[in-house]
Protein backbone atom coordinates (compact mmCIF):
# COMPACT_ATOMS: atom_id res chain seq x y z
CA UNK A 1 0.00 0.00 0.00
CA UNK A 2 0.93 3.63 -1.16
CA UNK A 3 0.23 6.61 0.49
CA UNK A 4 -2.02 7.64 -2.20
CA UNK A 5 -3.99 4.28 -1.67
CA UNK A 6 -4.26 5.18 2.21
CA UNK A 7 -5.76 8.17 1.18
CA UNK A 8 -8.29 6.95 -1.25
CA UNK A 9 -9.35 4.52 1.17
CA UNK A 10 -9.44 7.24 3.83
CA UNK A 11 -12.02 9.29 1.25
CA UNK A 12 -13.90 5.81 1.14
CA UNK A 13 -14.19 6.07 4.91
CA UNK A 14 -15.52 9.36 5.01
CA UNK A 15 -17.93 8.85 2.52
CA UNK A 16 -19.70 6.01 4.84
CA UNK A 17 -19.41 8.29 7.97
CA UNK A 18 -21.02 10.93 5.57
CA UNK A 19 -23.95 8.58 4.73
CA UNK A 20 -24.49 6.97 8.20
CA UNK A 21 -24.68 10.22 9.52
CA UNK A 22 -27.29 11.50 7.85
CA UNK A 23 -29.40 7.86 8.05
CA UNK A 24 -28.64 8.28 12.00
CA UNK A 25 -30.57 12.05 11.72
CA UNK A 26 -33.11 10.74 9.85
CA UNK A 27 -33.67 7.18 11.85
CA UNK A 28 -33.10 9.86 15.42
CA UNK A 29 -35.64 12.01 14.27
CA UNK A 30 -38.03 9.55 12.38
CA UNK A 31 -38.45 7.89 15.68
CA UNK A 32 -37.69 4.43 13.87
CA UNK A 33 -35.26 2.92 16.73
CA UNK A 34 -32.02 2.11 14.18
CA UNK A 35 -30.19 5.68 15.78
CA UNK A 36 -27.92 3.97 18.03
CA UNK A 37 -27.42 0.69 15.19
CA UNK A 38 -26.18 3.59 12.90
CA UNK A 39 -24.40 5.61 14.80
CA UNK A 40 -21.80 2.77 15.94
CA UNK A 41 -21.53 1.78 12.34
CA UNK A 42 -20.41 5.94 11.54
CA UNK A 43 -17.92 5.61 14.59
CA UNK A 44 -16.36 2.36 13.19
CA UNK A 45 -16.29 3.69 9.87
CA UNK A 46 -15.11 7.02 11.67
CA UNK A 47 -12.11 5.63 13.39
CA UNK A 48 -11.40 2.96 10.02
CA UNK A 49 -10.68 7.33 8.10
CA UNK A 50 -8.76 7.88 10.83
CA UNK A 51 -6.83 4.43 10.66
CA UNK A 52 -5.64 5.32 7.24
CA UNK A 53 -5.14 8.89 7.27
CA UNK A 54 -3.01 7.85 10.18
CA UNK A 55 -0.90 5.12 7.97
CA UNK A 56 -0.89 7.99 4.91
CA UNK A 57 1.01 10.09 6.86
CA UNK A 58 3.67 7.79 8.11
CA UNK A 59 3.58 6.17 4.50
CA UNK A 60 6.68 7.73 2.20
CA UNK A 61 5.60 9.94 -0.55
CA UNK A 62 4.23 8.13 -3.87
CA UNK A 63 6.83 7.81 -6.48
CA UNK A 64 7.24 5.47 -9.44
CA UNK A 65 9.55 3.25 -7.52
CA UNK A 66 7.18 2.72 -4.45
CA UNK A 67 6.45 -1.11 -4.70
CA UNK A 68 2.12 -1.66 -4.65
CA UNK A 69 1.06 -4.33 -2.36
CA UNK A 70 -2.72 -5.31 -1.99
Amino acid sequence: MNRSMALAQALEAAAQVEKLAAATERAAHGGGGRALELAAAGTTWADTARVYTALAALLPADDDSTEQVS
